[in-house]
């Protein structure tokens, strides 16, 4: 059965105010991006995003934008703006590209409707612009989704599509992890295997390469400097390449 509808509100703080859709003109109300970063999206290349982890996967709906509303940085507002979306972090879909109205800089300004997803699945949304009104800066103030949570339904990952017609066998314990996990390696096929584990700015952490045998291959990933969060460990193998997500805890 499908869980209530609950409201996500994705901006940087929360309204007590008698019309709680109007927007401040305060310049840190929101997101700004003034640097370049590899996208999670491989296919975005480099660019100003947003990524929001839901923490569960969600069927998506309605949204509403507010875009820069700060009289002075008006033209950092997201013009052409991608959206993509994703139930594992790692296998996108591309929900649309939208085009963003500019903020007012008005004490009033309610923002506007944005893009309807029709109900698709999703727990991560990576918002990407793709130009905005004319500042060397990226950015808008919030945005809110309606969104209906998925209780019961399972979700086919990206992982579970790779072990299909697979050569390798990848196993990562523990998972979620404290200080070290384990890549376990299972291979019917004798190339090497190149590996590589970035965050989601797409840093690379740690990287390497793996001669396989007969039974299991193991590496060990110490993982005691990394920060908490989510990382993406690839591996190659010939023209075969897998992805899986790992998640750090404190």
């Amino acid at each position: 059965m499908l869980g209530a509808f609950v409201v996500l509100n994705l901006g940087q703080s929360a309204f007590t105010q008698c019309f709680p859709d109007r927007h401040n003109t305060s310049w840190f109300e929101g997101w700004v991006s003034c640097e370049e970063y590899p996208s999670p999206n491989e296919v975005r290349g480099e660019g100003h995003w947003i990524l929001y982890d839901l923490k569960k996967n969600y069927r998506l709906s309605e949204t509403h934008i507010w875009n820069v509303n700060d009289p002075l940085h008006l033209e950092r507002g997201l013009q052409d703006v991608a959206i993509d979306v994703s139930t594992d972090g790692v296998s996108w879909t591309e929900a649309g590209t939208f085009v963003w109205g500019r903020g007012t800089g008005s004490s009033v300004y309610e923002g506007f409707a944005g893009p309807h997803f029709d109900d698709q699945a999703a727990r991560y949304i990576l918002i990407t612009g793709l130009s905005n009104y004319g500042d060397e800066c990226y950015g808008f103030s919030e945005i809110r989704f309606v969104a209906e949570a998925i209780e019961d339904e399972m979700v086919t990952s990206q992982e579970d599509l790779d072990h299909n017609n697979s050569c390798m066998h990848v196993t990562l314990y523990p998972n979620p992890f404290d200080d070290e996990s384990r890549m376990m390696v299972q291979s019917l096929c004798s190339e090497r295997i190149s590996y590589s584990i970035s965050d989601m700015l797409g840093r690379t952490v740690m990287k390497g390469e793996m001669t396989v045998g007969t039974g299991i291959s193991n590496i060990a990933i110490d993982g005691r400097d990394f920060p908490a969060g989510t990382y993406v460990v690839r591996l190659q193998q010939g023209s075969e390449t897998q992805r899986k997500q790992l998640l750090k805890v404190q």
